[in-house]
């Protein structure tokens, strides 16, 4: 059973639980994303699996990771980058500390980052992902606002914070 560290809402650590527990009470947690874009500043998005027990078969970032006891945001970062599509030695941006909830007791406080790769990921993990595509921007930007659903939550909210826009997000000074 995956374990989560468990956060209050300024991210100081509280304790860790199973990551089912965190999700059924509504118990703080820590996960990080990543946002990768190619050299054309297309950003690689991963379809959910269908068997996800949360937002299967939609799109969502390029890397999400909750953070294991005793590792950093970074580390969780940099570990999901290896295991879910095989790129190692990546360099990471840091663009975000928030706050939000993610549905239903999921509450999560994350870090975004940001990190280049000029090409299609040497391996995809497909017990965890249905598949995986780089998308212009503009498309993503248009694709949110048509069909909102085909993504996660989390990613439109966090996305959408990043681009400038308002969002359910909330910064974490």
């Amino acid at each position: 059973m995956d374990n989560v560290i468990v956060v209050d809402k300024a991210d100081k650590e509280v304790g860790v639980k199973p990551r089912s527990e965190a999700h059924a009470d509504g118990a703080w947690h820590r996960g990080v994303h990543v946002l990768i874009l190619n050299e054309n500043n297309e950003l690689l998005l991963q379809k959910r699996g269908r068997s996800k027990d949360t937002f299967p078969n939609c799109w969502d970032f390029s890397i999400s990771e909750h953070v294991n006891p005793g590792e950093s945001y970074e580390e969780a970062a940099i570990r999901g980058l290896k295991e879910e599509l095989g790129i190692v030695g990546a360099t990471l941006e840091e663009k975000g500390h928030l706050r939000m909830n993610y549905g239903d007791a999921d509450n999560m406080i994350t870090k975004l980052f940001i990190t280049s790769y000029g090409q299609f990921p040497p391996r995809i993990n497909l017990d965890e992902l249905a598949a995986v595509r780089f998308m212009p921007l503009g498309d993503v930007d248009r694709m949110l606002a048509r069909k909102p659903g085909a993504f996660t939550k989390y990613f439109h909210e966090i996305y959408t914070w990043w681009r400038g826009r308002e969002s359910e997000a909330e910064v974490i000074e």
